[in-house]
């Protein structure tokens, strides 16, 4: 074991190295950054070089960090920007469904007005089919009638089917063959 004494000198000397070596390297730093004027040197120069050197190397040092930053900004957007987009997608396919039920639920119901409302009357075609049909019939007697009074050198007059409109209880078929 050690006594107190030699610790005592052991470390003041590790205190003393440690101050000598601190002193060391500040002065190194120090001296490094600055340059020694002569007189027969432009200090004015030298200082505006040194300003200069300082001024490039602070703003690359801002760029440097200026565009590490943006980087992470830029990833940070992304993620935002895609959780915006899930969140926003997730909302239109929300709307969407629910438009698309309202809009067939909308066409259903119309369409079931549009049943309940329809009520075909055709009655009208049915009287101008009839009465041109009975047109037909009479010009086809007539004719018949004509041909057969020439065979038998007869000149009566023939019986006409009148044409009488009709009526939307009172659909009879008209048979086209004549009998």
């Amino acid at each position: 074991m050690k006594s107190r004494k030699e610790q005592f000198k052991q470390n003041k000397i590790s205190k003393r190295a440690k101050l000598l070596l601190g002193t060391l390297f500040l002065s190194i730093g120090v001296g490094s950054s600055m340059t020694v004027a002569f007189a027969d040197q432009d200090i004015e120069g030298s200082l505006g070089n040194w300003f200069a050197n300082q001024q490039a190397k602070s703003i690359e040092t801002i760029e440097k960090a200026i565009m590490s930053e943006k980087e992470i900004q830029l990833q940070r957007l992304k993620k935002e920007l895609q959780i915006e987009m899930t969140n926003a997608k997730q909302q239109m396919d929300q709307f969407t469904k629910k438009e698309k039920e309202q809009r067939i639920k909308d066409l259903k119901a119309h369409t079931d007005e549009l049943i309940k409302n329809l009520k075909i009357d055709n009655s009208a075609e049915k009287a101008a089919v009839i009465n041109q049909l009975t047109t037909i019939q009479n010009e086809a007697i007539g004719k018949m009638d004509t041909i057969a009074k020439a065979d038998k050198g007869e000149k009566e007059p023939t019986k006409v089917i009148e044409e009488t409109p009709v009526k939307k209880d009172e659909q009879k078929p008209v048979n086209a063959g004549g009998n």
